[in-house]
């Protein structure tokens, strides 16, 4: 609890840091009034297959260079890879979050989970991307159980690729959040002179803006998706626009909430509603257009607050930086 107190505290600050013009966006809008149930695409039910496997022990490297300037914790002084795994599911982007019931609502994507497949990438026009969602549950990883497996189509366009990020369960309600991302072989992104044929990332350099949350009240049997389509490059949550990787950069790209605890917790009391917590969620951006920024690479971590009041009306939601 104490970390997690600290943590709060810094976050406060990094806010603080953010500038004294504040943007706030409501999570309903960007020129789309119409919000959307979309088809969701749910499993079958069968128990997942779980494979058990090991690998030699060994202890991560640690070697911080002289002048690096965060302090040494003195919580953890090493971290040991023991050598167990279990593997559930062939698919990444895992973002849990712990609901009411102890589950861990997560999203996920780009690979198949039971007899559910998902893809973020879609570069044809008029495709739809895809994004996947589970809940997991049990005190023992070896012996989770995976169940409400599914997968929702959206719209990525005028980007290439749209993708799973901030996830929180609260109050009976699953927030899931998309971002965009761009690959500079396609089109509109283009390439960077001398630094070859996908840029200097290796894949996907464009970071794309925040997309905005999607919500379901039962678990993810159905979906409130306010932007199935988003208006244009700045259609997202905050209004930002990464429509080639050289002329604009996003702050907020793939955020992810701060895990405060089951359902919020150990979150600071909202003002004026003392008895509904703020939400922290961390940026994924850069503040120069010459910085490199892409789904990896970040030059810049804003964080911003907002208050869930209503968590079933979500234009009574408003976001700070």
């Amino acid at each position: 609890l104490k970390a997690q107190a600290r943590l709060a505290v810094v976050l406060v600050i990094v806010m603080a840091m953010c500038g004294s013009s504040s943007r706030s966006a409501s999570l309903v809008g960007g020129g789309l009034p119409v919000a959307f149930f979309a088809a969701v695409t749910l499993g079958k039910g069968s128990a997942l297959d779980r494979t058990v496997g090991s690998f030699e022990p060994f202890v991560w490297p640690s070697d911080p260079p002289a002048d690096i300037p965060f302090e040494k914790s003195a919580l953890f002084t090493s971290l040991e890879f023991t050598g167990r795994y279990v593997k559930y599911a062939d698919a990444d982007t895992w973002f849990p979050s712990w609901a009411a019931d102890g589950s861990l609502l997560s999203t996920w994507t780009d690979g198949k989970v039971g007899d559910q497949g998902a893809a973020s990438s879609c570069a044809s026009p008029g495709c739809l991307s895809t994004t996947g969602f589970a809940s997991a549950l049990g005190d023992d990883p070896f012996h989770l159980n995976i169940t409400g497996i599914g997968t929702f189509p959206a719209s990525p366009s005028p980007y290439h690729g749209r993708y799973p990020s901030a996830s929180l369960a609260f109050n009976g309600t699953w927030f899931y959040g998309t971002y965009m991302l761009d690959n500079e072989n396609h089109q509109p992104g283009r390439r960077l002179a001398g630094t070859g044929a996908a840029g200097y990332c290796g894949n996907w350099c464009i970071q794309g803006p925040f997309v905005g949350f999607r919500t379901s009240v039962d678990r993810g049997r159905s979906w409130h998706e306010p932007r199935l389509h988003v208006d244009g490059y700045a259609g997202g949550l905050f209004g930002e626009s990464a429509a080639d990787n050289h002329t604009a950069k996003v702050k907020f790209g793939a955020i992810h909430v701060v895990d405060l605890g089951r359902e919020l917790e150990h979150a600071p009391a909202a003002d004026p509603e003392p008895s509904t917590p703020f939400v922290y969620v961390v940026g994924h951006g850069a503040s120069q257009n010459s910085s490199p920024e892409s789904w990896m690479q970040a030059t810049l971590r804003p964080v911003g607050a907002g208050s869930l009041a209503r968590a079933h009306d979500l234009e009574w939601s408003q976001w700070h930086c």
